[in-house]
């Protein structure tokens, strides 16, 4: 299919979906808001369970690296090395 189609059918189609996935995840997380705001407006008025954590901080992916490990992948993704790293001839 993809010889017949053209890889970049594919990738105008799976970057095409991902967009639209996106879209999709941020209506709900919109309705979510709206809901949980209605939800703690009308708690506080007449009492009740307050929601506190968002639809849209489940989909977050907490970093567990430590600081070092962010430094080096950053210089590593931009190319660059530490002046230890560099071997002298």
């Amino acid at each position: 299919m993809v010889d017949l189609m053209g890889k970049g059918y594919v990738v105008d189609y799976c970057i095409s979906l991902l967009r639209k996935k996106q879209e999709q995840r941020r209506f709900q997380s919109y309705i979510a808001d709206v809901l949980m705001v209605m939800n703690n407006n009308i708690q506080h008025g007449f009492g009740g369970a307050k929601i506190t954590q968002r639809y849209a901080d489940y989909f977050k992916k907490e970093d567990t690296r430590t600081a070092g490990q962010i430094v080096k992948d950053t210089m590593r993704k931009a190319g660059l090395t530490f002046a230890k790293d560099i071997k002298h001839e």
